[in-house]
């Protein structure tokens, strides 16, 4: 059957089918997710365990073995890798490509994990989850003159914000040390109070625990009981009792050390503008939209640093050429629709909220590293080419057919688009 001669013989099928591509092509054209990378299903699945002050040797024998034999077997699975280091086994398992639902794979390998019998019962608990493929959309720097402290504080603190913004839930700080509490045992005071360097690191290790005290039952719910000791303040520790004396006197952990509150030593070094500094790399997953992280970040930041903001381009198109002035407008009053109608979060409205809350810091704070740009990019060549297109396809077309036939075959370009 001739498709042209089934849809001169049926217009008004024909029509209702163009409308419905028209207003169901612009209703997800409102709720599109915009990405770089198409979507990719998890590959890999990750099951790390950790054995507490054990070493590499016996947490292989002990555990790393026992999980690689446990699922082995499994069906999906192509290989397995294990990386064993002080206290931590790590085990990859790769997927084959012929599995279409990872996480039938991940039940699997839990079921099997949870049967084995004999693994000690030092082991804290066993985590399995799939290596779900993360892309960055756009980081923020905090730089400038300071103690590593005030800085790490600034960058967490902007953190904490970044997450509470509509669609932002993975954030990632680099550039940082850990926290590490320092002791700098005093020889002279062992010497005078007759106490071993050993004595004091198990005094220090047995009262700077979180204890699982077990299960209440009661009638209608279970009460868990846990004894929270672990510091993370070194002002903390300074009354640790090391020993008590027989007149009555007890001698604390401040009278043989001097306690600091320091970072893991380590050759971490962070720059930015030739100043220290630290970044926020904000990540997306698979149904959150790269563009509209971006523009929220950027209004955010904004905001905060008291600097205009054009969300949706406004000023921008005002400054283009007379003649593509138009186009221009037309594209921002396009993305202004958009977030109107789909239900996005409105960036000028994150704008105004912390344009009132700004940093309560003198540190510099910078974006960089957008990538949500590249995407921009090529919406905007798309939008810009079918524009031009659609202008010159009507034009050729009415020097050589009637005005109603080129009428309806640049319909076409649209059509085609939604």
């Amino acid at each position: 059957m001739s498709l042209p001669n089934f849809s001169v013989k049926n217009h008004v099928l024909v029509n209702m089918m163009m409308i419905v591509m028209l207003v169901a092509g612009t209703a997800f054209a409102f709720t599109l997710i915009r990405e770089f990378f198409p979507e990719s299903r998890p590959s890999k699945i990750l099951i790390s365990a950790i054995y507490p002050g054990v070493q590499p040797q016996e947490i292989e024998k002990a555990v790393t073995i026992k999980i690689e034999e446990a699922v082995r077997d499994i069906e999906g699975i192509e290989k397995v890798n294990s990386t064993v280091s002080e206290s931590v086994s790590t085990t990859i398992v790769s997927l084959l490509n012929e599995v279409k639902d990872p996480e039938i794979v991940l039940q699997k390998i839990k079921n099997e994990i949870d049967a084995i019998q004999d693994i000690p019962e030092e082991v804290e608990q066993i985590s399995t989850y799939s290596l779900v493929p993360k892309l960055p959309v756009i980081s923020v720097a905090v730089f400038g003159d300071g103690s590593e402290s005030d800085l790490k504080k600034a960058t967490r603190d902007l953190k904490d914000e970044l997450l509470t913004l509509p669609g932002v839930s993975d954030v990632v700080i680099s550039g940082i040390r850990d926290d590490e509490i320092s002791l700098e045992v005093k020889p002279d005071k062992l010497l005078e109070y007759n106490i071993s360097f050993d004595e004091i690191a198990e005094v220090v290790a047995q009262s700077n625990l979180d204890i699982s005290g077990g299960n209440l039952k009661g009638n209608r719910s279970n009460t868990s009981i846990r004894t929270l000791g672990e510091e993370t303040r070194g002002r903390d520790l300074e009354n640790i009792i090391i020993r008590s004396l027989p007149d009555g006197r007890k001698i604390h952990l401040k009278d043989l050390a001097v306690i600091k509150d320091e970072f893991v030593e380590t050759d971490l070094e962070s720059y930015y503008n030739g100043k220290p500094a630290t970044s926020c790399i904000i990540y997306k997953t698979a149904s959150q939209d790269a563009i509209q992280i971006s523009q929220l970040v950027k209004a955010f930041i904004a905001g905060k640093k008291n600097q205009t903001f054009d969300p949706h381009g406004f000023n921008t198109a005002y400054e283009k050429p007379w003649y593509w002035k138009p186009f221009s407008l037309t594209g921002c009053y396009i993305s202004y629709a958009i977030n109107k109608f789909s239900g996005r979060p409105d960036p000028q409205k994150i704008y105004d909220e912390s344009l009132v809350n700004p940093f309560d810091h003198n540190f510099e704070v910078e974006l960089h590293t957008d990538l949500a740009r590249f995407i921009e990019g090529r919406l905007d060549l798309l939008l810009r080419n079918g524009k031009v297109g659609l202008i010159l396809v009507v034009i050729s077309l009415n020097l050589f057919l009637n005005w109603r036939v080129a009428f309806w075959a640049a319909i076409g370009l649209p059509v085609s688009f939604l």
